[in-house]
This record gives structure tokens, sequence and C-alpha cells, in this order.
């Protein structure tokens, strides 16, 4: 998932459960990567809401967009809460604000609830997993 920067932190990683190295952790690092998250899970929730509406296209396309963006998102919260400085907690305000606009317009979007809303309606007729 790595970038042209190439930021560590949008690179899978080799440690026990995939946990991100908490050593190349900047402000920097983690604002970049961040960002660029960020507009992929756009991206993506925008190629969801273009596809047919069905549990794995809508409900589960939901779980799996964000994958990524939250493993660097609660890394660096944890990191925060465990190593804040007055620079991690201005970016930490920074992000959260970023985050919440951001989740504010995806699921307040009126063609993700009509699709959520579709599957829901038909969930009697889904087939159990």
């Amino acid at each position: 998932m790595g970038t042209a920067k190439s930021n560590p932190l949008l690179e899978s990683s080799d440690l026990p459960f995939s946990v991100p190295n908490f050593k190349l952790f900047t402000p920097e690092r983690v604002r970049e990567a961040y960002m660029e998250l960020l507009k992929l899970e756009r991206k993506a929730f925008a190629d969801l809401t273009a596809r047919r509406a069905s549990y794995k296209n809508t409900i589960l396309g939901l779980e799996q967009v964000s994958d990524d963006y939250h493993c660097v998102h609660a890394a660096f919260f944890l990191l925060s809460a465990v190593h804040g400085t007055p620079e991690t907690r201005k970016l930490e305000t920074e992000l959260t604000q970023r985050f919440m606009r951001q989740y504010n317009r995806i699921f307040q979007d009126p063609v993700l609830f009509e699709k959520v809303s579709k599957v829901f309606n038909r969930r009697a007729r889904l087939d159990p997993m």
C-alpha cells in the first residue's frame, strides 16, 4: 500500500500481529500517512456507492474500506495517549477534526444510506454466513 514517498507507516509491518513499528512514528509521517489514507478511503467509499446494493458490496464493503486507515489511526492515538507531547496533542486535534469531517460526510451520504437501507430491508432473504 506504499506511496511514491514510501512512508513506512503505509507499508506492511513484519512485526508480530502486523503491529506498526512505533519508532518510525513522527508527526510528519503520521500526518502524511493520515492524509493519504483519508484520500484512499474517500475513493473507496465513492467506488462503494457506485456498486449495486448487496450485503457483500455494501455492508462488507463498509467494513473493509477502512481497515488500513484504522490501523494507522489506532496506532497513532495509542502512541499519543502513552507518550503524548504538545506536538502530538496538536496533531491529534487536527487529525480528529479531519477524521470527523470525513466520517460525517460518509455516513450522512444519502446514496450510501439508501444502499444500506435496501440491504437491511432484504435481510430476511440474505444467506447466512
